[in-house]
């Protein structure tokens, strides 16, 4: 694994990622710093990130009293376990999620339980500690409302369920640039820095809805935007190629489970027939299968199998 350079990486002007070193692996979470007249945070990562945003807004010239918006993209602990903690020290600033979101942050045990139960015993390494956040420090924004951070930065915020239901992408109007969260997939920065971008969905438990998130992703096809900014990771300049590849490949998925489902089989085997799916492509393009890379894709792909299998069992029954 390369060596991590703790400074943030401007991606755009006003825009930034901090790595949230997620898991200990480089390159896996960012926290996307809006340098705006109200400075903003997209995401936060997990609690252990926390330490990370301290020192890469300092690298910035901010502290966490400068913050205003902390925005989530939707509560999950990958992406939001650490704001409960940031709130003790962002005395200024204010959540924003979408309306059914609240219930997560203020019940925190509940996205713990789900999570807990995906990470097994790496849960506490990965996410604890996980603070409540009160609801005095809420910003309910729903589809289609806007907030303004800057002159020349309005944020609208999109409905974009299929990952979970509570799930908005943030939509820089100026910019022209979209914040998707994870409805839009993951793009592997491992790759892309050998010039090969590779975009999977990511379909864990226990709100994954396909059809939903393939409306979400002809929304984003929809709009007039040149940049894709992915909590997992970085960013895409190509944005079309980018949401046609996650949605050829979400077909890939469905039909891949829905024939494991069918034979009874388990998501261990759906999890090795998606595996093999991803390093047979990885392979025309030259990548072996001992690129570090697979050390993410392989879990993604795990926790994406737990997911369409559940999907599965819901759906038949």
């Amino acid at each position: 694994m390369e060596t991590f350079k703790k400074e943030p990486v401007q991606l755009m002007k006003n825009v930034y990622v901090i790595d949230g070193l997620d898991m200990n692996v480089p390159n896996r979470t960012g926290i996307f710093v809006l340098t705006e007249e109200e400075l903003t945070l997209v995401g936060t990562g997990p609690s252990p990130s926390v330490k990370h945003i301290k020192a890469g807004l300092l690298e910035l010239g901010y502290t966490l009293q400068d913050v205003k918006y902390i925005i989530l993209n939707h509560a999950n602990l990958d992406h939001a376990g650490g704001v409960g903690i940031l709130m003790r020290e962002c005395l200024q600033a204010k959540v924003v999620v979408h309306p059914e979101a609240v219930e997560y942050l203020l019940k925190p045990r509940k996205v713990a339980a789900i999570t807990r139960a995906m990470y097994g015993d790496s849960f506490t390494d990965f996410f604890d500690p996980i603070g409540k956040v009160y609801k005095e420090d809420i910003l309910v924004k729903k589809p289609g409302e806007t907030l303004q951070i800057g002159p020349k930065c309005v944020l609208e915020f999109l409905d974009t369920p299929g990952y979970v239901t509570h799930h908005f992408a943030v939509y820089h109007q100026n910019a022209k640039a979209v914040f998707t969260g994870n409805v839009a997939g993951v793009r592997y920065d491992q790759l892309s820095q050998i010039g090969i971008d590779l975009y999977l969905p990511f379909t864990p438990p226990n709100q994954l809805d396909p059809e939903a998130m393939k409306q979400s992703l002809g929304l984003l096809q929809d709009l007039d935007i040149k940049h894709i900014f992915y909590g997992h990771y970085g960013k895409t300049d190509h944005p079309k190629e980018a949401l046609n590849q996650v949605n050829d490949w979400l077909d890939i998925f469905l039909e891949e489970a829905e024939e494991v489902f069918f034979h009874e089989g388990t998501y261990e085997d759906l999890t090795s027939r998606l595996q093999a799916k991803v390093k047979n492509y990885l392979r025309k393009q030259g990548v072996g299968d001992s690129h570090e890379v697979f050390l993410l894709i392989n879990l993604d792909l795990y926790l994406s199998s737990l997911g369409l299998i559940d999907y599965f069992q819901n759906v038949k029954h």
